[in-house]
C-alpha cells in the first residue's frame, strides 16, 4: 500500500519487492476499486 500511496509504478514497485509485476498490479487495482466502492457508498450516504 505504501509504493501506491506514494504512486509509484507497478513495475518499480515490484523490482523493490520482488515480486511480479503482474501481482503488483493485481493488487493496485484492488486498491482502486476499493477507493471506488468507499466513495460510491459515502457519496451515497451524504446525499441522503
Amino acid at each position: 500500500m505504501e509504493y501506491f500511496t506514494l504512486d509509484l509504478p507497478a513495475s518499480k514497485t515490484a523490482e523493490i519487492l520482488g515480486i511480479e509485476r503482474k501481482t503488483i498490479n493485481n493488487w493496485y487495482n484492488y486498491f482502486r476499486e476499493s477507493i471506488y466502492r468507499f466513495c460510491k457508498k459515502e457519496e451515497k450516504e451524504v446525499l441522503k
